[in-house]
Parts: structure tokens; sequence; C-alpha cells
């Protein structure tokens, strides 16, 4: 990613369909002010390799302000709490998303302070969301016998709840922080939001977290057929 603003990292396509550039961030903003770019302007990020519009781009915020039907309050507490793009990068399925990407998401999701012991989602409870651990680790049970059985630990990085985001079905395990955590929630409101006002956004992420799913759910699978194979041997002694 680069860091100075001097380098030339966009392109800009007119009105007359001329794709003029590269040029650095400092001739942007030059342009802005001399209106030859407005907020409906396509710029091509060299850092993403994508167009996004003018009024979209978090460094032109002070000349066009921000557009977005989101409240600025949401993102604002993010900040707040030290949430930043390279930060959410530190969750895999956001880790290949660009600047612009995550900032967008950024406008979508609750960051919830969970203490330790804390409970995050009940078994059987109703699910309307999914949840990517920022920082912390908890743990997925279930009640066998009424004694707890420890299906999964995740950390940071990793995410759970993604079928309830879909389906809006009953959590099918508790979930309890095993040390204090930063949570990052997303509803299914928000997703459908996201879906409608930022479909680019909405899609990589979808495909993110569906190849997430795939990977888990082979390993799954052969684990099973690991344990069945060795369950055949046993017998066979």
């Amino acid at each position: 990613m680069k860091t100075n603003p001097a380098e030339p990292d966009y392109r800009i396509w007119d009105a007359d369909d001329v794709v003029h550039g590269p040029i650095n961030l400092p001739t942007l903003t030059d342009w802005v002010k001399e209106k030859r770019v407005t907020p409906d302007t396509w710029v091509f990020l060299e850092s993403g390799k994508n167009w996004v519009r003018a009024a979209d781009l978090p460094q032109l915020n002070l000349f066009f302000g921000s557009h977005r039907k989101a409240k600025p309050e949401i993102v604002l507490r993010a900040r707040e709490m030290g949430v930043t793009s390279e930060v959410l990068r530190r969750i895999k399925i956001l880790a290949q998303m660009d600047d612009y990407q995550l900032e967008r998401f950024l406008e979508f999701i609750e960051v919830l302070s969970i203490e330790s012991l804390g409970w995050i989602v009940r078994q059987g409870s109703h699910g309307d969301a999914m949840f990517l651990v920022l920082e912390g680790e908890v743990r997925a049970s279930i009640l066998v016998e009424g004694k707890e059985s420890i299906l999964s630990t995740l950390y940071s990085g990793d995410f759970f709840g993604e079928f309830s985001l879909l389906d809006q079905g009953p959590r099918s395990a508790d979930v309890m922080a095993n040390e204090q955590c930063l949570l990052l929630k997303m509803t299914a409101v928000a997703f459908e939001r996201m879906k409608t006002e930022a479909p680019d956004v909405a899609l990589v992420f979808l495909s993110n977290v569906s190849r997430s799913v795939v990977t888990r759910m082979r390993g799954l699978t052969r684990r099973y057929t690991e344990s069945l194979l060795l369950a055949q041997v046993l017998k066979g002694d």
C-alpha cells in the first residue's frame, strides 16, 4: 500500500471519455478545486486496480463530504474504538479487500466489546447476525448430558454465525468470550442494506465468506472420513 501522497496513484475518466493520469493525490485535489473532478467523476485506484466515484474516496471527503446513507456515527464510533482499514485486515476474510472496500464495509458493521466470560449468543436463540473476531478469543459449545462440550475455539481473524446471516435460523451452539474481546457484528438487516448500497463490497464479502466456509467443510469431511477408516481398522482388529 502506498503511503506517499506524491506518488502517482490515480487515473481520471473525464466527461469526454478520456482517461488522464496517472496523477498523485495533490494533483487530484487541485483538479477537484478546479472542478475538473466532480463527485460523479470516475477515478481509477492504481493500488486497488478498481474504479470508484470521486465522492466515494475518503481522501476527498473534505471537498465532497459524505454522501452516503449510512449514519456517520457508525463509522465515527468504529474509529474511536481503533478500527481502521489496517486493523480490519486482521480478519482473514477481509484481508484482501482494498482500502475503499474496507472503508465502505465499516458503514455496515457494529463494534462490540465483550467482557471475559460474557455471552455472545445462546444455543436455540434467534439468529440474525454473524460475528468477526477482531481481538480476543471465544469458544463455541453445546450441553451434553448437562455438561459443556466445546466444539471449537476461535481467535482473532476468525468468524462465526454466518449461517444465521443468511437464513436467520436458530443458533446451533452457545458462544462465550474466553477473554475480553472486540467483535464486529454484521446483522442480516445491515447485510441486505449493503447489498443495495454497496453491492460490489457485498459481493466480495460474501465470496470470501463462502470460500472460507467451503474450506472449513472440506476439513470436517476429511476428518470424518479419517475417523470412519480408523473405526473400520479397529473393528477389523
